[in-house]
């Protein structure tokens, strides 16, 4: 399991925004708003066992630090859109938009394409690639729409902790796969 944390070194901050400050702008133009900036911790000694993951974020430009014990760190821009509440997650293969509901519902699209499948009971719901990062975000916002209902309703906003909540969400999802 990932450790997610706020990052608030400047330094850090500026490798962040200059890795991502297309993708930011993109998402600005969209109507989002910068949320938070974020590090995702992976476990002691995952510098090591999981070197293939090291190597496919390299080859993705995803911006990286190792904290001891070997313990990779991928670092990514978080943005916020009011309307529906909705985070959406810069990295190396593309963005990621992530909308919760009141009953434990999660909308998940990407602007790549993702093999993961969400387990039969789930409550996740995950749309594929609609083209480009805009329209890839029409289809997010009229699906996030299309499912709220009286008892699925969309949050009042979204906030880091909610980011985190639903990446374990999807997390278990990905154990699930690995079985």
């Amino acid at each position: 399991m990932a450790y997610y944390s706020q990052i608030t070194d400047p330094g850090l901050q500026e490798r962040i925004q200059k890795r991502y400050g297309e993708e930011a702008a993109a998402l600005q133009a969209l109507g989002f708003r910068h949320l938070a900036y974020c590090m995702e911790l992976m476990g002691s000694f995952s510098a090591v066992l999981q070197f293939l993951v090291l190597i496919l974020a390299f080859f993705h430009r995803e911006v990286l630090v190792v904290r001891s014990p070997l313990r990779l760190g991928t670092l990514y821009p978080l943005l916020a859109s009011s309307d529906p509440p909705s985070v959406a997650l810069c990295m190396g293969m593309g963005v990621k938009f992530y909308t919760p509901f009141t009953d434990g519902t999660l909308l998940i699209s990407s602007s790549f394409t993702s093999e993961s499948r969400p387990k039969p009971e789930s409550r996740i719901v995950r749309l594929p690639p609609a083209g480009s990062l805009g329209e890839t975000w029409l289809a997010h916002r009229r699906r996030s729409l299309e499912l709220a209902s009286d008892t699925r309703r969309l949050p009042g906003g979204v906030g880091f902790s909610d980011y985190v909540e639903m990446s374990r969400v999807e997390e278990d999802l990905a154990q699930y796969e690995l079985g």
